[in-house]
Parts: structure tokens; C-alpha cells; sequence
């Protein structure tokens, strides 16, 4: 079932109004180290990627990363879809984001949602260790940005790094989250294709979701989190016999 804009309301559309599908996906990621004395902007981006509408499809499809994975999904589906992509950015690991870089690729994000309602479904690639010089919590504001704008009922999924640091804003905000599965990173593609297939099965089946979250009170020594051996490997093993 898609949203329809009313003014300022989204409403139900009615059975029957669109035949098709409609899916956003966007991207806003970095990976941020608070003791880097470089703050990262807008021409941090630009050196890493910055790219808008078709250029994401271009340039993004057939590659390693989560939107190319989103793509590889959505368009190997059955089903008539149109894809809309909004924006896309990443930048280099480097200091926190300065607020105005912050708030400009963000509200870009935004507006290009509005103007493409109504849709059944947001994708969105982040990377959950993201942060500004006012804001240890990127993603979870990012995400209330979303959820503002397509209603408490829309599913969103939103893929993350291995490493992200997963906070209450975000669990609040979001409806599923899939994350890397590989350290050293290399499954960025396949997390984005189980990305979109989640979202999918989200908006065809309507399940109830109830989510459960547990911080561990313990920190992993870097060594011991490698997934080709050793106790995260057994660890992930067991994650795919659960799938």
C-alpha cells in the first residue's frame, strides 16, 4: 500500500492506485574517528562520491557497495518496480562532520523523498559510527528525518557497517537494520541485496515485527573479530544456520 501526499498529510492510497511498485533508496555514509583533527565537508565528499538521481544508478550498479546491492535486488525482481533514487554520498574515514555538511546532504536526501511520493518503501545505506561536531548520533537524526516525512507506517530498512554502533534513536526510527557479515569487510553487495529483500518482504507480507535489542557488556579485542576464524566466525555460522 503506497502514502499519498494530501498537503501536508500522507494518507492511504487507495486500492488499486499505482500497479507498480515504488521503492527510494539513498545513502549518506563515513565512518567517523572523533580523534581525527581533520573535520570531514562537503569536499570530503566530493573526493569520496556525491552523486544525485540516475548518476547513483550509473555509477553504483554492479559494484561492491550497498546501493549497488539494493539495485542487483530490486531489479532482478519479478515484479514491475520503479526505482527512484534520491542521494548519495560517501566520504573517506575522517573527524566528525561539520554541522552544516551535515544538515545540507541530509535535507538533499530529504527533499528528494518528498518530491517522490508517494512510495511503498525507503532503502537507505548508512553506516552507523557516524558523527558531527553537535551530534555523536548521525544516523538516528537522519532516520527521524525519514520517518518524518513518510508516517509511522512505512517500512524502512537501512543496511550498516559491521562496526556500527547501534542507539535507541535508531531502533525507534527504523524497521529492520542488516548489517555486514565479513570482517575484513567484502559482503558490502550481499548486505544491500538482503537489504532490499527484506524490504520487499516487508511491504508484500506486512508482518508483525517486534524488535529486541541487548548492549553486551563486554569489548572485543579487533583480532578476535575476524570472521574467517576463530569466536566471531563460530558466531556468524550460527547467524546463517538462524537464516
Amino acid at each position: 500500500m503506497q502514502l499519498e501526499k494530501t498537503g501536508d498529510l500522507l494518507v492511504d492510497a487507495p486500492p488499486g492506485a499505482s500497479d507498480t511498485m515504488k521503492i527510494f533508496l539513498s545513502g549518506l555514509y563515513q565512518e567517523t574517528n572523533s580523534f581525527s583533527p581533520i573535520r570531514t565537508d562537503i569536499d570530503t565528499f566530493r573526493r569520496g562520491y556525491l552523486l544525485a538521481g540516475e548518476a547513483i544508478r550509473t555509477e553504483l550498479t554492479g559494484t561492491n557497495t550497498e546501493i549497488g546491492g539494493f539495485y542487483s535486488a530490486l531489479e532482478d525482481d519479478p515484479e514491475p518496480m520503479e526505482i527512484i533514487a534520491g542521494h548519495a554520498a560517501w566520504a573517506v574515514t575522517s573527524g566528525p562532520l561539520k554541522r552544516e555538511a551535515l544538515e545540507e546532504l541530509t535535507e538533499a536526501m530529504v527533499e528528494s523523498l518528498r518530491q517522490a511520493l508517494p512510495v511503498d518503501g525507503v532503502l537507505l545505506s548508512l553506516h552507523g559510527s557516524q558523527a558531527a561536531d553537535h551530534l555523536d548520533d548521525c544516523e538516528g537524526w537522519i532516520l527521524e528525518r525519514v520517518r518524518s516525512v513518510v508516517g509511522p507506517s512505512l517500512p524502512i530498512v537501512c543496511s550498516l557497517d559491521f562496526h556500527a554502533v547501534v542507539t535507541d534513536q535508531m531502533l525507534k526510527q527504523a524497521d529492520v537494520f542488516v548489517g555486514y557479515r565479513t570482517y575484513p569487510h567484502v559482503d558490502m553487495g550481499e548486505t544491500g541485496s538482503r537489504a532490499a529483500q527484506a524490504l520487499l518482504r516487508l511491504i508484500r507480507t506486512r508482518p508483525e515485527l517486534e524488535i529486541r535489542f541487548e548492549r553486551v557488556p563486554m569489548i572485543l579485542p579487533v583480532d578476535h573479530t575476524e570472521t574467517v576464524e576463530g569466536p566471531m566466525a563460530d558466531l556468524m555460522g550460527q547467524i546463517r544456520r538462524w537464516d
